[in-house]
């Protein structure tokens, strides 16, 4: 941005990543952790899935991207009709020792892929 200083702090030499310590037992790693699954075979798809990065934030200004890369819109074996699970996406900023899922504690802050932003366990248009 045109209205900030030169950042001179240390930056960050580790690799960003997703351990398994940090994530729901529905996510699945692959592209050597680049990209992040979610399982959706015999009803997993209606579960929520989360993941916490190796890395955090304490000051300053700073930008991440996510992209969702399928949307996927699977069916139950066996069932003729059966509940859509809704696609649903919360990115965002927590401590080390909140819950995985953002938002639902005072510990997190996000928005999710309803337009909404999340902060001490309310939710508010952006």
């Amino acid at each position: 941005e045109a209205d900030t200083s030169q950042d001179t702090r240390k930056k960050v030499t580790d690799q960003v990543k997703f351990s398994p310590t940090g994530m729901t037992l529905n996510v699945v790693p692959t592209s050597k952790g680049r990209i992040l699954m979610s399982l959706s075979d015999s009803g997993m798809q209606y579960l929520v899935a989360a993941a916490r990065a190796n890395c955090g934030v304490t000051a300053g200004r700073y930008m991440f991207e996510a992209r969702i890369l399928e949307v996927l819109s699977p069916a139950e074996p066996g069932r003729r009709s059966t509940a859509t699970p809704r696609q649903h996406l919360r990115i965002g900023f927590s401590t080390s020792s909140s819950a995985l899922y953002l938002g639902d504690t005072d510990e997190s802050v996000c928005f999710d892929s309803e337009g909404l932003f999340m902060a001490e366990r309310k939710r508010s248009p952006c």
